[in-house]
């Protein structure tokens, strides 16, 4: 069994400098959460790809944290659904996992069918006679709105 890392956004590398860059689609007002929550500002200035923020919830901030949004105590997840289902770091794994035979994929933060569909799609190319299964992981907000043909995605043939 193999596991797609899945795409998220992180915070990089601030090497002690006073701000990072965030070229993401944030937007005034919006609430920025670092790590699941343990650190949150709120974004008060945008100026191109810059944010200015406010520290609301002070706490640690380390390096390649997952950060989330949020705006008016709701997930915004336009911010991170323009991300791809699987990376590109995925599909050079799944590359060495159909090679190698495994007999599952997991793949992460799967948000409709499409995302299944096409990595199903791939493996039939890759691997005519593969009966490698995919297992959809539920792993954000953006899934459960599609969570019944998740789901049905996975006894769907190509």
């Amino acid at each position: 069994m193999m596991d797609t890392k899945g795409s998220e956004i992180h915070m990089g590398e601030l090497g002690g400098a006073p701000s990072a860059k965030a070229e993401d689609d944030v937007k005034v007002s919006d609430e920025l959460l670092v790590d699941g929550g343990m650190v949150r500002f709120d974004v008060i200035e945008k100026i191109g790809p810059n944010v200015k923020c406010r520290c609301t919830d002070p706490g640690l901030l380390l390096p390649r944290v997952n950060l989330t949004f949020w705006w008016d105590g709701s997930l915004v997840r336009e911010c991170n659904a323009m991300l791809p289902t699987i990376s590109l770091k995925d599909w050079l794994d799944i590359d060495f996992g159909t090679a190698e035979d495994v007999d599952f994929i997991a793949i992460s933060f799967v948000k409709s069918i499409e995302g299944i569909k096409h990595l199903k799609g791939y493996i039939a190319a890759r691997s005519r006679d593969s009966d490698i299964i995919v297992i959809a992981k539920i792993e954000s907000i953006d899934s459960l709105k599609n969570l019944e043909e998740i789901i049905q995605a996975r006894q769907m043939k190509l």
